[in-house]
């Protein structure tokens, strides 16, 4: 039987936990399940190599031992999220440092022979979410016109890394917009609901099929 290795980078969306009441709900749960049935011949193993609450450079910290050291196939990537901690200054990623630490995981996934998929961040419902309370949080978000915008500058930094490298990816941020309240949870505005999972997983089942079949 042929087996194939997919890894997960990123922090508590790609971890997956939050928004699932159980494991089987979790979206690579999901995603399992969906390319086990359309291809029953093949061995797919997840790893999750993603960590709740860190920044890419925190991630990066220890990419080796997570990820490429489980010689995935394929990776899904993404390069976002707790980037700005303004409550703790050392640990905010700009703009030139995330593009250097995008460069150093796809210089490793070329050494390794991985497929990187890259994933952008999801739409945040900022009325729910804690950081449209805080007044460190409010003093770099609202001037840009809130939260979610605010974060474009890493959504349009790795649709520009994907693009340009010729990634195969999945916009959550695009696919989700329109439809974010039923994806995001109401409890902190961020993470996915299980119908936000489900659509996740669906989503990356069409990326993958295609690169597997």
């Amino acid at each position: 039987m042929k087996n194939i290795v997919i890894s997960l980078f990123g922090s508590s969306i790609m971890e997956g936990v939050a928004g699932a009441a159980t494991p089987g709900e979790r979206w690579y749960s999901v995603l399992h399940r969906m390319l086990s049935d359309r291809f029953p011949d093949i061995c797919f193993s997840i790893v999750n190599a993603a960590v709740g609450g860190e920044s890419t450079r925190e991630l990066m910290a220890h990419v080796d031992r997570d990820v490429f050291s489980r010689n995935p196939d394929y990776c899904l990537c993404m390069f976002g999220w707790n980037n700005d901690d303004v409550l703790k200054p050392g640990r905010r990623v700009f703009p030139d440092e995330l593009q250097e630490l995008m460069d150093e995981f796809t210089k490793l996934a070329q050494d390794a022979k991985c497929t990187p998929i890259g994933i952008v961040t999801n739409p945040v419902l900022e009325e729910f979410h804690f950081c449209s309370r805080v007044p460190e949080y409010k003093a770099i978000n609202d001037p840009a016109g809130g939260m979610d915008a605010y974060h474009d500058w890493e959504r349009d930094l790795s649709r520009r890394h994907f693009e340009a490298l010729g990634w195969d990816y999945v916009d959550l941020y695009k696919l989700m917009l329109d439809r974010k309240y039923d994806f995001m949870l109401h409890s902190d505005g961020i993470h996915l609901t299980v119908e936000g999972h489900r659509f996740f997983a669906e989503k990356v089942f069409e990326c993958l099929e295609k690169l597997v079949a």
